[in-house]
């Protein structure tokens, strides 16, 4: 975040920038310093993410982040919603209850589905609204909508892919699978 921030005060929206902006290693250090202090179970940070109010806080300011996003100065917008998901995953693993349920387990199965066609449909949807020049005509609100409308098709068509492609070949991992065996004792 610092390399990244650094070169865009000194050398402003320039190549090394956009190298920085474009690779999301910041990201991923927010996510991979969270799951250390989790894993080396640090005191201040799982009360920190215990918090009650800051587990809903978190919830309310992820789900509607697409309704004031453009207010977030783009440098540290990527930073803001990965520190978000962080607080979010890490409310799920400190007050397991909360992730435990139906659609969770529905969601997390679905995935990978959701990973790979979620940022192929946001680039189409924004294909699509910026060619028909339907981003002038959707007020404050209508992004929501946008948002809304790529999620649930997002979340339908990662169901569809999960049932018709991954669940074929899963079914497979059992007839392909190696199994080691041996004609000595076992100790």
């Amino acid at each position: 975040f610092g390399l990244k921030m650094g070169s865009y005060f000194l050398l402003g929206k320039g190549l090394v920038y956009k190298i920085f902006n474009t690779t999301r290693f910041d990201c991923m250090m927010i996510g991979a310093i969270g799951a250390i202090l989790y894993y080396k179970k640090s005191d201040w940070f799982i009360r920190f993410c215990s918090n009650k109010l800051l587990i809903v806080l978190s919830w309310v300011l992820f789900f509607t982040s697409g309704l004031y996003a453009q207010y977030i100065p783009s440098p540290i917008r990527a930073e803001y919603i990965s520190f978000l998901s962080l607080l979010v995953i890490m409310a799920g693993l400190v007050s397991k209850p909360l992730l435990e349920n139906r659609l969770m387990n529905y969601l997390g199965k679905i995935s990978y589905g959701i990973y790979v066609i979620h940022p192929l449909l946001i680039f189409v949807g924004s294909w699509i609204v910026k060619s028909a020049e339907l981003l002038s005509n959707i007020h404050r609100g209508g992004h929501f909508l946008v948002f809304a409308g790529i999620s649930v098709l997002t979340i339908l068509l990662a169901s569809l892919s999960y049932k018709y492609l991954e669940m074929p070949f899963l079914r497979l991992k059992d007839k392909f699978s190696v199994v080691k065996s041996t004609n000595e004792k076992m100790v």
